[in-house]
């Protein structure tokens, strides 16, 4: 099924509470057919919420994730690289067919099985795989580090790349694909989680979001998707 995003700029809502820098939400309101189908993680939850898709037109070809139409294009926002440098994303990934992961390091569940997940689909892909790029942002920008990214992500695929910046920045970012996130205030230890939507993004090569996959989805199919969409 294809999710229908109304013409022009969707409205965004975006809440920044001033009770701390730790408690900062982001969430992008697209009506009825918004990307609530990605789901919600407390980095312990991984539950999705689907919106109701029975009145849409059929798309052809079986996909594992649900498609957007007409698209979204890349948000024009600088984050930063693992190697220290500014990232401005929409300049840097022209032309480029990517995957967009909002999470942090510190997540003791579905960011690293997500990761894995994505590695295992990019490597079914063969020859073509060096024609994916995955682009894990941090909403975690205080404790994940460029450095600490640079090592985080090298565990999974060297075609994962971690993605940090200032906090406004992943704020903006992050409301304009429908990302929604929560840094808990800390425990006595300094600790702290962070919910955040458990799900990840498909970028054709033209620059548009086409398409929201769950943590869930099968690899087989996620790597089908891949395939469609290149």
């Amino acid at each position: 099924m294809a999710l229908h995003l109304p013409s022009g700029r969707p409205s965004l809502r975006r809440d920044l509470p001033t009770g701390g820098h730790l408690d900062r939400r982001a969430f992008l309101g697209l009506g009825a057919a918004g990307l609530a189908a990605a789901g919600l993680a407390g980095c312990s939850l991984g539950k999705a919420s689907a919106p109701d898709t029975s009145k849409e037109e059929p798309v052809e070809g079986d996909w594992g994730g649900e498609l957007i139409e007409p698209g979204l294009e890349r948000p024009d926002v600088t984050l930063t690289t693992m190697d220290g440098e500014p990232f401005p994303f929409r300049e840097a990934t022209e032309g480029e067919f990517a995957i967009l992961f909002f999470g942090y390091t510190s997540c003791p569940d579905v960011c690293p099985t997500s990761l894995a997940l994505l590695s295992r689909a990019i490597d079914e892909l063969g020859d073509d795989r060096e024609d994916v790029v995955v682009y894990f942002v941090s909403v975690d920008p205080d404790r994940d580090t460029p450095e600490l990214l640079a090592r985080y992500t090298s565990h999974f695929s060297d075609r994962i790349v971690g993605v940090t910046g200032s906090a406004d920045a992943i704020a903006d970012a992050a409301a304009r694909y429908g990302i929604f996130y929560e840094l808990h205030e800390p425990d006595a230890d300094g600790y702290y989680a962070v919910d955040h939507t458990a799900s990840f993004t498909g970028i054709d090569g033209k620059g548009r979001l086409r398409v929201v996959w769950p943590s869930e989805v099968d690899v087989d199919d996620l790597a089908s998707d891949l395939r469609h969409l290149r």
